[in-house]
């Protein structure tokens, strides 16, 4: 676990003390800790930029619980404030939950059977309360034979989150694997579902879904109701396929899911859990992750590899605690993702997964234009030349774009 002043070297007075208490949180630190912190550094430490790091971050129940209950720290108005966003959040994740059984019983009726994952169970099951865990959303795990009868919902209060025609699904299911629903009730219950057939997009070359985590699965018992889960191992792989691939360990909430599986499964089989990261070829990106999360957060790695993480945790770590450093760099953070790949093989399929990702038409492109079915080949011929105006055009007159790759 890396010393105070390792973590100031790496990052900032705010951002490590946002790691003590995380640490404080997962009993890796006490409030002694947080009280010789405040007392080296209270000269530096600035309370508005904490708090925005913390809800950058997306830890601020964590964070307010080791406050909260450390008896020594004198800020009042911080912790007021992280008080009453935390009531808001776990407002929220109750919302959450009631709907996440209400929507799972419907499909239920309907003979669909979804796996849900992150969110308020994952929530529950491994930081222990429902409302812990920050999340935005609901996502399922589903067969891809049922995403077409998902029409029904519209029933329950949901619409597609971007409207497009049947002829479009195909395309945006190529890219997403994914399909994403919004109430509609004038957005007073502001609950959004995502029925994913795959675990991550399809660019990134990884084939597992709906079905191999349902001969992983087993049983959670809540609100009355028992309902299907991932089981640990599965859990673990989706998590470090979506936190790894697609968001490259950008966050610490990451690392705290992380930790939270290390600390809340003594029975978890991790060597299930290396064998899928080797099939799916990120073994080197999730070696990475488990050495880094005992860095930062003084969690045991079970996962300890061989051959060492080297550089390329110490490049993780930098992304994940000075953001702002590489905020435009999307070439970079690219560059991480194929380097975290264990072969040329995977390289190669993950550049021609974004090569033709590039080419597809997304939601973006129907947003942008709406071309009626007997037209869809115009997207093929306007996709490029869109893409140089958004990502090279804009930028130089001002107009902040967003880089695909994030």
């Amino acid at each position: 676990m890396l010393g105070i002043e390792d973590l100031l070297t790496e990052g900032d007075v705010e951002t490590a003390f946002l790691i003590v208490c995380c640490r404080v949180y997962l009993g890796t630190a006490n409030d002694a800790d947080l009280l010789d912190f405040l007392a080296n550094h209270v000269a530096d430490f600035d309370h508005d930029r904490f708090y925005q790091f913390v809800k950058t971050h997306r830890v601020r129940p964590v964070v307010f619980k080791a406050l909260a209950n450390c008896k020594i720290f004198n800020g009042e108005k911080l912790i007021e404030k992280l008080g009453a966003d935390c009531r808001i959040i776990s407002l929220l994740a109750l919302n959450h939950l009631k709907e996440m059984f209400r929507v799972i019983s419907v499909l239920q009726s309907k003979g669909i059977s979804v796996l849900p994952y992150r969110g308020p169970i994952f929530s529950k099951m491994y930081y222990g309360d429902w409302a812990m865990r920050e999340s935005s959303d609901l996502d399922f795990l589903i067969d891809k034979k049922h995403i077409q009868q998902l029409d029904f919902l519209k029933h329950e209060g949901y619409k597609a989150k971007h409207v497009f025609n049947d002829y479009r699904d195909i395309d945006i299911h190529k890219n997403s694997q994914s399909i994403d629903l919004n109430n509609d009730d004038g957005n007073k219950r502001n609950i959004h579902l995502e029925f994913h057939y795959n675990i991550v997009a399809a660019c990134y070359g990884i084939d597992s879904g709906y079905e191999d985590a349902q001969q992983n699965s087993g049983k959670f018992t809540g609100g009355g109701q028992t309902i299907g889960v991932l089981s640990h191992e599965a859990t673990t792989g989706i998590v470090m396929a979506h936190h790894g691939l697609q968001d490259i360990w950008m966050s610490i909430k990451y690392y705290m899911d992380l930790a939270s599986l290390c600390n809340g499964e003594e029975q978890m089989n991790w060597d299930k859990v290396k064998v899928f990261t080797q099939k799916h070829g990120f073994h080197k990106l999730s070696a990475a992750a488990f050495h880094n999360m005992e860095l930062l957060l003084g969690v045991k790695n079970p996962m300890k590899d061989s051959s060492g993480p080297g550089v390329y945790s110490k490049k993780l770590l930098e992304l994940c605690l000075s953001p702002d450093k590489f905020a435009n760099r999307g070439f970079y953070k690219l560059n991480l993702r194929l380097q975290g790949r264990d072969s040329l093989i995977w390289k190669v399929k993950m550049i021609w997964g974004l090569f033709t990702l590039f080419l597809r038409p997304t939601t973006e492109d129907f947003e942008w234009k709406y071309f009626p079915p007997s037209l869809f080949w115009l997207y093929y011929i306007c996709k490029p030349p869109r893409l140089v105006y958004t990502y090279l055009v804009q930028p130089i007159f001002g107009k902040k774009a967003v880089f695909p790759f994030r």
